[in-house]
């Protein structure tokens, strides 16, 4: 189910309040409003709107990712491994 503006706006904020005010791809620091909501496993592939599955992103990154597990040409930190890539695994094996 796709989320209503103030849904969107509430996520955003709890996502900042959680994460900072950063792409959780290329670590831009961004204004709220120029960071989008990114679904760790992709709406298309039955992510849902929980927290967990969502992360901050700028627009470039999002675009770019599409349904990949990362964006063209990023290459994860290791604060990266341990604090995203974890969710993918578990999304995974729910879906096995």
């Amino acid at each position: 189910m796709a989320m209503n503006t103030k849904q969107r706006k509430s996520k955003r904020q709890q996502l900042i309040v959680r994460d900072g005010s950063c792409c959780c791809w290329c670590k831009k620091t961004l204004a709220s409003t120029e960071l989008t909501i990114e679904h760790m496993k992709p709406k298309s592939m039955g992510g849902k709107n929980d927290l967990e599955n969502l992360r901050l992103a700028c627009r470039q990154c999002n675009r770019g990712r599409g349904n990949n597990p990362v964006p063209p040409g990023y290459y994860p930190s290791w604060e990266d491994i341990f604090s995203i890539f974890p969710v993918l695994c578990q999304q995974k094996r729910q879906n096995s």
